[in-house]
């Protein structure tokens, strides 16, 4: 939907900037084009260039947090208030680099299920004059 210029950010909903929907985003075949990327997601899988640049990039940053001690003590903060252990945390840039392609689809496949989704349009309110 971003290489069609009708999102600028998608995770799990469809999300439009701008009140005046210059692409038609509050039209009813929007749902049904996410569906279809989706299933061409699903089916074409994982890019493994992408997934790559994607762990080298969390990588680098994992790297450079460790030079800011108010980030890691955020990192730490909210994991520990979030019920992880030290070893959770410690471990998680190990979890993040042990994703497969085959991670990655398994849980789309189960996340995404068009037939227990939800489709809102914000719209601004109607004139008081009108």
């Amino acid at each position: 939907l971003v290489e069609h210029e009708l999102l600028t950010f998608l995770a799990g909903e469809v999300d439009a900037v701008g009140v005046d929907d210059p692409h038609g985003l509050r039209q009813p075949h929007v749902p049904r084009l996410f569906r279809d990327l989706l299933e061409d997601f699903l089916a074409e899988g994982v890019d493994p260039a992408q997934l790559a640049r994607i762990k080298k990039q969390l990588r680098a940053s994992q790297i450079y947090a460790r030079d800011n001690v108010q980030q890691m003590a955020n990192r730490y903060g909210r994991g520990l208030t979030s019920g992880l252990t030290l070893e959770d945390i410690h471990l998680w840039p190990d979890v993040l680099q042990s994703v497969t392609e085959d991670d990655i689809i398994d849980a789309a496949k189960s996340i995404f299920n068009h037939k227990q989704s939800v489709t809102g349009w914000l719209t601004t309110a109607p004139e008081a004059n009108q």
